[in-house]
């Protein structure tokens, strides 16, 4: 029997999944980490499984956070607004595991979340796609752009380059001003919609996709700052770099990270380049914030349905796009017809920009 935990519940699941993801941070240090990054997501809900005849038994464990989202469908331009859901920290104990417990636990999620009226729901799956699949969950190709630290040769292409007039006209991310890039990514993000739903590449009835809000972006940096602590590292204080429009002054090209010091990687949350020479030039950005902390990586998510940057934009700084190990995209949805009200197909249907921003 699925249950929604108390703060109890969720407190004892993270101290139970602590071996499981903890690495890096002691026992408090991770209970630090999961409570104070808590404080910035939108409905955090810890979900327990119970056995029906003694419900204090908790047999499996996750927790699932609200998302803003968007919707729209082929043929039309408006956008829909609706809430979305994600799933993490699934978690079943050894001596459980093999009873089929995280198919129950998914599938009463499902039920749940389709009665609340959301309009999909997300996870990013490190074990076999299936587990997921048979629930009702489909899973979308693990492609990413993963820069290396120590390919010379390779990274020359984006190092050597002039950059005056962007260098010019670009400043660091800060809190102090991501709110200008949050809100220039909203209005990119509805754009695209808009644009990918109504285009011949796509032969989807409708699409969907998630914002990138402070929610999400505050998330990520409370993690980074626990990490930094607990290594006696500088707090970090740049998020990314924006490039400015030279006639208007308005946001035009940005990248987003977030510092993951437990893998040593820079982690790309958003990146959203006009053209190749400010694609290298955000990529040599993030290349130098990496070599700052002795990182050894650079990654940054990319899938068919972004036209955000492009492959030939990878191909210019040597890479390539690559299949990632681990972190597959997986979503159902539950949206509506808008003239019949009647639930539609997902297989009709199509999540883009998914991007693994809020996620650590």
């Amino acid at each position: 029997m699925l249950k929604q935990g108390t703060s109890e519940d969720f407190i004892n699941a993270t101290k139970l999944n602590y071996e499981e993801w903890g690495s890096g941070l002691t026992m408090d240090q991770y209970l630090e980490r999961e409570t104070v990054s808590k404080k910035y997501v939108s409905g955090h809900r810890p979900w327990i499984l119970v056995d029906k005849e003694n419900e204090n038994q908790v047999l499996a464990s996750c927790e699932t956070f609200s998302n803003e989202s968007l919707y729209a469908f082929k043929g039309d331009t408006k956008i829909y607004r609706g809430i979305s859901e994600s799933v993490a920290s699934v978690f079943i104990e050894q001596k459980y595991r093999g009873k089929g417990l995280s198919s129950q636990l998914m599938k009463q999620l499902y039920s749940r979340f389709e009665s609340e009226g959301r309009i999909f729901c997300d996870l990013y799956s490190d074990v076999d796609p299936k587990v997921y699949s048979k629930c009702g969950w489909n899973s979308y190709p693990a492609t990413s752009l993963k820069v290396d630290l120590s390919n010379t040769e390779k990274n020359s292409k984006f190092i050597k380059q002039d950059y005056t007039l962007q260098e010019a006209n670009s400043r660091k991310i800060t809190e102090e001003n991501i709110g200008m890039v949050l809100e220039k990514d909203i209005e990119t993000t509805q754009k695209e919609l808009i644009e990918f739903v109504n285009s011949d590449r796509n032969t989807n009835s409708f699409a969907f996709t998630k914002l990138f809000t402070t929610t999400e972006f505050y998330w990520e940096i409370s993690q980074s700052k626990v990490y930094a602590t607990s290594l006696n590292i500088n707090t970090p204080t740049t998020y990314g770099h924006v490039i400015f429009n030279t006639k208007d002054g308005s946001v035009q090209s940005y990248i987003v990270w977030s510092l993951d010091f437990r893998a040593s990687e820079l982690k790309v949350l958003k990146l959203v380049a006009q053209s190749e020479i400010e694609f290298k030039f955000l990529i040599k950005k993030a290349y130098e914030q990496a070599l700052e902390y002795n990182f050894k990586y650079i990654y940054s998510w990319w899938c068919e349905s972004t036209s955000k940057f492009n492959k030939a934009f990878v191909e210019s700084i040597g890479y390539e796009i690559i299949i990632r190990d681990g972190s597959i995209p997986m979503v159902c949805s539950w949206i509506k017809d808008n003239n019949t009200n009647q639930l539609l197909d997902q297989s009709k249907g199509i999540w883009i920009n998914v991007e693994k921003f809020g996620w650590v």
